[in-house]
C-alpha cells in the first residue's frame, strides 16, 4: 500500500502538473515566525484557498488537505464565496492524486 503523502508534497505535484498543462498559478506560502507558521494576510484573507488556477477564461480555487484533514469555517466560507462569484472551488485530497481525478481537473 502506499502512504499517503503530505500537504506539501500534495501541493508540490499539483504546480508541477499545472505549470505543464499550461495553468497559471498563485500559492501563497507560510514563514515560520516566533508564533509558529504564519502566511501573512489582509483583509478576509484568512481562509483563502491554497492554491488558485488559471488558464484561458478558467479560474479555479483550490484547498488542499492531507489525507484527514478538515475544512475550517472559513476555508468552507470562501468555497461558497468563490462558487456564488463563478469560480470553481475544490478541495483536493491526496487520493484525488492517486485516483486521477487531479489529472483530469487539469487536462
Amino acid at each position: 500500500m502506499i502512504a499517503p503523502f503530505t500537504e506539501a508534497e500534495l501541493l508540490s505535484l499539483i504546480l508541477e502538473l499545472a505549470k505543464l498543462c499550461g495553468w497559471r498559478s498563485y500559492h501563497a506560502r507560510a514563514a515560520r515566525t516566533r508564533q509558529g507558521w504564519r502566511t501573512a494576510v489582509q483583509g478576509d484573507g484568512v481562509g483563502w484557498p491554497d492554491v488558485f488556477l488559471v488558464r484561458g477564461s478558467r479560474a479555479e480555487a483550490w484547498e488542499l488537505k492531507a489525507a484527514r484533514g478538515r475544512l475550517t469555517r472559513e476555508q468552507a466560507g470562501w468555497g461558497v464565496t468563490l462558487q456564488v462569484a463563478g469560480i470553481a472551488w475544490r478541495v483536493v485530497y491526496p487520493a484525488s492524486w492517486l485516483n486521477g481525478d487531479v489529472g483530469r481537473w487539469l487536462a
